[in-house]
């Protein structure tokens, strides 16, 4: 019979023909396929393990805040001075320093001298809030000094040590330095102040550290009025105090000078403490208290310095009724491919996004961080959610902490965003991002499963 065919092909038709045929054949067996992609292979497939895979974005997150912890001011690296009032509520900070000498003081013991000026120069390498803000910053001496080995936390009394007032400064804008004269020959100055700077050439309170330390314990810088403005990360390896003075009698008139460092590296004895104190009675992403405490919220706020955390809540409940509605469609099981979890930035400008946390560490309420494997470091590591700087998010993978919630039958999973220890739990960052009751640019968990075990002749119960 096929000989018969490919000869009435040979004889009786052209190459023009022998296409049509072809496609006329292929045509008619295309159309009398009637199988959906979806259920190409299912023949093969044992009776018992059909699956499917989909994605859910259908939960719930609830979200709170929470108070920040105190932590030690004087391990930071940094002094925090000034005050901010934004949508993160009040945060004030004061700071008092000890100060060293740079250097040998020789050139005091010879001869007499007469101090001419004296300044104090403070290295800015942050700020947080309105830099247009005027504050004011007085500037005092402290009644007891402060010791390099003890721990002082934020809560600390920096004002109870201060005692003598040295003078009253302007701070406003955001230079990389702000330098103040406390005192000037050529100008009317306060007779206590002028003491205090005459002990400065007096040599024999260089004799030894202690004896320094106990003549300048150091000095204290306080927020003397209730302006508002920004609040200022200070450098003490940067900053310095310097006493310009000439030699009495002198042909030459040359002014010296003696430079003062606030630092805290290496040798140095010195000491520092930043008080700091939030006030969120006025922000306004505060909703209402639930029965637990917490103060459930409608934006999620996370600061460094110990201020504002956030918690936000995975309903195991949400979780079980995803899995019963997969078991209803005829499947026996539903396993978890990946869960993401998104938050967004409510103000992604780009000046909230230059002041918000690279990173945010992830933390079980009251048990200690989650933990994931580091390929790169070989070790487990915090779970950590990080910055997307193009749309302003923030996303985790959470896979591992949704599947064991579905094995374990667990209720509610509470997990609390903080800054990092030895991260970025110090520095002047802070950022807000839609929460649970937001209308817009609220928490999406993308949940993607697959369905697994579902009959080939199962039929939903009417």
């Amino acid at each position: 019979m096929l000989n018969v065919i490919t000869n009435f092909i040979r004889r009786y038709c052209s190459c023009r023909d022998v296409v049509r045929i072809g496609l006329w054949c292929a045509v008619a067996l295309c159309g009398g396929c009637n199988i959906r992609d979806s259920e190409l292979g299912e023949s093969l497939i044992p009776d018992n393990q059909l699956m499917y895979t989909e994605v859910d974005s259908s939960m719930t997150i609830k979200t709170y805040i929470l108070s920040g912890d105190t932590l030690a001011t004087n391990r930071c690296g940094a002094f925090y001075w000034g005050a901010k009032n934004d949508d993160c509520g009040v945060m004030k900070a004061e700071f008092a320093a000890q100060f060293s000498v740079e250097g040998v003081v020789d050139e005091l013991s010879k001869g007499k001298v007469e101090v001419d000026s004296l300044t104090i120069t403070l290295a800015v390498k942050g700020t947080l809030g309105e830099c247009e803000g005027r504050q004011q910053m007085s500037i005092y001496t402290l009644k007891e000094r402060l010791y390099r080995d003890s721990v002082y936390y934020s809560d600390y009394d920096v004002e109870g040590l201060m005692q003598d007032l040295l003078g009253n400064f302007c701070v406003s804008g955001n230079p990389s330095k702000y330098t103040y004269k406390v005192y000037d020959v050529r100008q009317r100055t306060d007779s206590l102040v002028v003491r205090w700077v005459e002990k400065l050439i007096d040599t024999a309170n260089y004799s030894s550290d202690s004896t320094f330390y106990s003549v300048f314990p150091g000095l204290g810088f306080k927020r003397s009025m209730p302006n508002y403005g920004a609040v200022y990360e200070i450098d003490p390896e940067q900053s310095y105090m310097t006493l310009y003075y000439k030699s009495v009698g002198s042909v030459a008139d040359i002014t010296r000078s003696v430079k003062y460092s606030f630092s805290q590296r290496g040798n140095s004895a010195n000491a520092g403490v930043s008080h700091i104190e939030y006030d969120y009675s006025d922000a306004k992403f505060i909703r209402c208290t639930d029965s637990t405490g917490l103060v459930e919220a409608e934006y999620c706020t996370v600061q460094t310095l110990g201020g504002m955390k956030s918690l936000f809540e995975i309903s195991g409940r949400q979780l079980e009724t995803l899995k019963h509605r997969v078991i209803a469609q005829g499947y026996q099981n539903v396993a978890i491919n990946r869960a993401v979890l998104t938050f967004s930035t409510i103000m992604p400008t780009d000046s909230a996004i230059e002041q918000a946390l690279n990173q945010i560490g992830l933390y079980d309420f009251y048990r200690g961080y989650l933990s994931e494997y580091d390929a790169v470091e070989m070790d487990k590591q915090p779970k950590k959610m990080v910055l997307n700087r193009v749309n302003g998010s923030y996303s985790v993978d959470l896979t591992s902490e949704i599947v064991k919630m579905m094995r374990d039958g667990d209720s509610v999973r509470r997990i609390v965003m903080a800054s990092i220890p030895g991260y970025n739990q110090y520095g002047l960052q802070q950022v807000i991002v839609g929460g649970g009751g937001a209308k817009v640019r609220g928490p999406k968990l993308k949940i993607k499963f697959t369905s697994i075990g579902k009959f080939k002749d199962y039929q939903p119960e009417e």
